[in-house]
């Protein structure tokens, strides 16, 4: 699609992800367990923090991401499973 019929008049913004180059990777919740929101319009949205290095797929890490909120989403939290499989509290 292209011109005019390729742009919609609004749409839903669900997830922000945040890609940091310039990140230090010791900052960064990697197991995801840190609830952290972005402000759009007066809206709250749930927001990842991901830090970016050369040569990474971005897609690959993009889509996870995303895939990982859907399930949150629809009750299945992978971080509370890792922890019930690995006895860990």
């Amino acid at each position: 699609m292209y011109g005019v019929s390729a742009v919609l008049d609004s749409e839903t913004i669900d997830l922000v992800i945040h890609l940091d180059n310039d990140a230090n990777l010791e900052d960064y919740d990697r197991l995801g367990s840190m609830d952290n929101t972005f402000e759009i319009l007066g809206e709250s949205r749930p927001q990842i923090n991901v830090p970016v290095l050369a040569g990474r797929n971005l897609a690959v890490i993009v889509e996870v991401a995303t895939r990982n909120y859907q399930l949150k989403i629809q009750g299945y939290d992978a971080l509370e499973e890792l922890r019930k499989r690995t006895n860990l509290i």
